[in-house]
């Protein structure tokens, strides 16, 4: 008898939270079940368009880290000479593989260093441009 005293206890001081866990839990299943739906319905083009629309977003997102990188190492290495090309290529891929370490699990990990490597020219190009407008 005292063991249900006890639990209508504990259920009368933690109605709010239990509602609120009980509220939760079926409004995600119910999100989750709709997304399956709408997934489930959807046909390979607009499944292929859906992580095109992805891909270009985390390009867009990795293009800004990169661009930072990049300008830190031009930053860091500018006392130190022209010369030092490579060391700063070297720097900025390994902040890239310290960010985002899912590309140490790509298996065509030249492809990856060549993608990266487009990424690095590409936000070079805007880092020496902006140099040149402020001075």
């Amino acid at each position: 008898m005292k063991s249900i005293v006890n639990l209508l206890t504990w259920l009368n001081e933690n109605w709010s939270f239990i509602t609120t866990i009980l509220v939760l839990v079926i409004a995600i299943y119910f999100k989750a079940k709709s997304f399956y739906d709408t997934y489930k319905k959807m046909t390979e083009a607009e499944k292929e368009k859906q992580f095109q629309i992805a891909v270009a977003k985390a390009k867009l997102a990795l293009d800004e880290f990169i661009l930072g990188f990049v300008a830190d190492a031009e930053i860091n290495w500018q006392d130190e000479g022209s010369k030092l090309g490579p060391i700063k290529r070297a720097e900025v891929i390994q902040r890239i593989y310290e960010q985002y370490p899912v590309f140490n699990d790509v298996v065509d990990q030249k492809e990856i260093i060549k993608f990266i490597d487009t990424l690095i020219d590409n936000a070079l190009i805007t880092v020496r441009e902006t140099i040149r407008k402020g001075e």
